[in-house]
């Protein structure tokens, strides 16, 4: 009889172990890739507008332009220009070619996006958008999305100390008013750097939110209500060869 070759010790013990640790790290570099592939083919990074140009007409005070303006150069939008109306102004662009993303892109041009990190109990508002240095969508090892923000020192000094101040309390962070995340002051976010994830099932769709964020987050907030009026193409997008 053939001599057993031992087992070495330092292996978990069960079925299938051993090829989960081989599998794992091509699942986890799997879910990055498909993630990256949702932000290319939704239009959020490495990839020109491809659909139609579109006249998008706003509400609000002249004053918004500048930010709008902010927005679409982060977005990547074609061709874009603008101009003041009365009691409002325009943004023409190319637009992604996929319907759902290119309808979401006037409502985010036209959100307010004031960020408010405060205390859950007491509501005193500890950092707001002018502390906000940088933001990012950032996806973890299982491709998941979120965005990460960076305060300054100022921001991240006040967060550290409100944290230490009440160990029992809670950290909310809120834009517009809609609340997106908590922390528990249990764990003091020294560095100053916050994790927002989305509530969304589907990849696409927690991209396409985390995404928003960043972009509201690191073009300031608009300095009036914003609201839009029509949406009206001017160039159809020619259809896709055979």
């Amino acid at each position: 009889m053939a001599d057993e070759i031992p087992i070495d010790p330092r292996l978990p013990e069960g079925r299938g172990n051993g090829c989960w640790m081989l599998v794992a790290p091509i699942v986890m570099v799997m879910g990055i890739v498909t993630a990256y592939g949702v932000l290319i083919v939704a239009g959020f990074i490495g990839r020109a507008p491809d659909g139609n140009v579109v006249r998008m007409e706003f509400v609000g005070c002249e004053a918004a332009l500048t930010t709008v303006q902010a927005r679409v150069a982060e977005m990547g939008l074609g061709d874009p220009s603008f101009s003041t109306v009365d009691g409002g102004f325009t943004v023409t662009a190319q637009l992604p070619a996929e319907v759902d993303r290119a309808g979401q892109i006037p409502f985010a041009l036209a959100k307010t996006g004031s960020l408010e990190i405060l205390d859950l109990g007491s509501r005193k508002v500890v950092a707001t958008q002018a502390n906000v240095t940088y933001s990012t969508v950032r996806l973890d090892w299982s491709g998941t999305p979120s965005t990460t923000i960076e305060l300054d020192e100022a921001g991240a000094a006040a967060l550290k100390a409100q944290m230490l101040s009440d160990k029992d309390g809670h950290i909310a962070v809120e834009i517009d008013g809609k609340q997106l995340s908590t922390y528990p002051n249990l764990q003091p976010l020294a560095d100053g750097k916050l994790q927002i994830e989305t509530n969304a099932d589907q990849l696409e769709e927690a991209t396409a939110q985390v995404a928003e964020w960043a972009l509201l987050l690191n073009n300031g907030a608009l300095p009036c209500d914003v609201s839009v009026k029509s949406i009206d193409v001017t160039v159809a997008a020619e259809p896709p060869p055979n």
